[in-house]
């Protein structure tokens, strides 16, 4: 973006420069060629008749600042107020030249008409007027490309100054977001500029919230302890109490145990689903991540599950490519065990699922397709919400958690969830 601005502002100092060149010039141009046209003009007639010239007629036409020399076919001067033409000249346009007359320290502009009969009339007129308004164009000219290029440096150097400021700023933010290492701060190597100002600030701000962030994790540590426990103990209890003969003895006092042992599995399996999203979101460390080989890994989540698919008669298809993949092998394996009991828990009785993984370049694709009654197009956005139950599946056991995690899980391996309807049923995509 700064070499950007700067050649920009370089375009624009250039065409600046152009134009005021060409304006002066073309203004100096201009000018001479009328004072010297007018001049012509009225001399020229004066001597187109008289072979000598008229000496008289000369040295009055040589007034008001022109000067005038009459010569002959082989170059003599004939008369005039000049000596001699000058030695040097330089070009301005097409038969006009400029030159500097040293004794009377003027500029002239002068151009040379030739009569029939050989002879020549050389004309040249003051211009000094002219001469330094063109200088000073010039030297005007000059100081604003200066000051440009000035302006244009000092452009490039701030610009450059914002863009490495801000650029570390947001690669410290970026790595703070893909690692969740809150330790990071961002660099400051000076205090004299607003950028650093800001940086201090958001170091202060991550300090915060670093300090936010561990206090939550010691509160859900504690609750982890001080109710999970509890919730265990009262479940070993209820098991104790439930194998007690007077128990044993009471069908309805059995079932009502086996009702209770069921609620305390279904609240510590919530209470462990939350935290494990809840850690996975805070955390998203990556210190757990090696070469995964996900082929083998679908084959044992696919083994896991293969017995409670037996008992549905669902048969599960596996096409599997050989791919590695650096991630959390724990983490993808609990959340593909979630995939595919959502795929088990809602497919119709003797229906099928097909489980494929490819890859393309450096795309991993893991589709589980099933048959069953899949997620209608409203629910697609809030199936990975908390505790959200779409209808159609309200009639069956869970907690609305188990996507949530598949979902924080693919985040933290920066993949993405396509849902698929695969008429009937779903295609759950996973890109990594």
């Amino acid at each position: 973006m700064a070499v950007f601005f700067t050649v920009l502002l370089s375009i624009g100092m250039s065409a600046l420069g152009y134009f005021t060149h060409y304006f002066s010039r073309g203004h100096l141009v201009y000018g001479t060629e009328k004072l010297i046209d007018a001049s012509l003009e009225n001399l020229v007639p004066l001597f187109k008749d008289d072979a000598s010239g008229d000496k008289e007629i000369l040295s009055g036409a040589g007034t008001g600042g022109k000067l005038v020399v009459l010569l002959d076919g082989a170059g003599t001067v004939l008369g005039g107020n000049l000596r001699r033409l000058p030695d040097e000249a330089a070009p301005l346009t097409e038969g006009t030249v400029l030159f500097k007359d040293a004794e009377r320290n003027a500029d002239y502009a002068a151009k040379i008409h030739t009569y029939d009969d050989g002879r020549r009339l050389f004309v040249a007129v003051d211009i000094t007027d002219m001469m330094e308004n063109y200088r000073f164009m010039q030297r005007l000219s000059l100081l604003g490309i200066l000051l440009m290029v000035v302006v244009i440096l000092t452009s490039f150097m701030i610009s450059t100054f914002v863009v490495s400021r801000t650029a570390r700023i947001a690669r410290t933010a970026k790595n703070i977001m893909d690692t969740g290492n809150l330790s990071q701060r961002i660099e400051i190597d000076s205090h004299w500029d607003d950028l650093s100002t800001m940086s201090m600030v958001l170091n202060a701000l991550l300090s915060r919230i670093e300090d936010l962030v561990e206090g939550v994790q010691k509160v859900s540590d504690n609750i982890a302890h001080d109710l999970r426990t509890p919730l265990t103990r009262l479940r070993n209890h209820l098991e104790v109490l439930r194998k007690s003969e007077v128990i044993a003895m009471s069908p309805e006092a059995s079932e009502r145990c086996d009702r209770l042992l069921a609620e305390a599995d279904h609240l510590l399996a919530t209470f462990n689903a939350l935290l494990r999203i809840a850690r996975i979101e805070a955390g998203k460390q990556t210190h757990n991540f090696q070469d995964v080989h996900l082929q083998k890994l679908l084959h044992d989540v696919v083994e896991l599950y293969e017995p409670l698919a037996e008992e549905k008669g669902i048969n599960i298809l596996c096409d599997f490519m050989p791919v590695t993949l650096y991630a959390d092998r724990d983490l993808l394996f609990q959340a593909f065990a979630n995939v595919i009991d959502n795929a088990i828990k809602y497919s119709p009785a003797s229906g099928q699922i097909d489980i494929t993984l490819s890859q393309k370049d450096n795309v991993r694709i893991v589709t589980i397709s099933d048959r069953g009654i899949g997620i209608s197009k409203a629910d697609k956005e809030k199936v990975f919400d908390r505790f959200y139950r779409a209808e159609a599946s309200r009639h069956t056991s869970g907690s609305g958690l188990g996507l949530s995690l598949v979902l924080a899980v693919a985040d933290l391996h920066k993949a993405r969830i396509d849902l698929l309807d695969n008429t009937p049923g779903l295609s759950f995509q996973i890109t990594f």
